[in-house]
């Protein structure tokens, strides 16, 4: 083998070594910062709910039927909201009120039975507006 071919090959097995070792550097980098999401994640405290004394009474139940007054409260607590600001999806809604979707099932489907709520869309791209003139009834009472 030539001198200039041995001169080759040792700074390609340089370089190789040079990527070989920047390579694990970044792998641990990057498990290093997913480690560290996945840690934050775990540790960090979930956001409290508001109180809701308005719609809820006594304390959280352990899935036991609510009584029609529980249900009437939370259906207008949601038409409330819906009033206020149309057109947002389920998952929009139960992020700003606090509640599960399951939670707000009942409620929701009693307000589009009456004639309150009108839903646009199909599953999760349902969006919720209050039935034309709901509202003024609303008001009115």
């Amino acid at each position: 083998m030539s001198d200039i071919d041995h001169r080759i090959n040792s700074r390609i097995e340089a370089f190789i070594d040079e990527i070989n070792q920047l390579a694990q550097r970044a792998a641990r980098d990057a498990l290093s910062t997913a480690l560290d999401r996945t840690e934050s994640r775990t540790t960090r405290k979930r956001p409290k709910r508001a109180a809701k004394a308005s719609t809820r009474s006594g304390p959280a139940r352990g899935g036991g039927k609510r009584s029609a007054q529980e249900l009437d409260n939370l259906a207008e607590f949601f038409f409330v909201y819906v009033t206020q600001k149309p057109g947002q999806r389920m998952e929009q809604i139960t992020e700003a009120l606090g509640y599960s979707s399951a939670e707000l099932a009942l409620p929701v489907k009693k307000l589009v039975e009456g004639g309150k709520l009108r839903v646009e869309g199909q599953k999760r791209a349902s969006r919720y507006y209050p039935a034309k003139g709901a509202a003024r009834r609303r008001r009115s009472r």
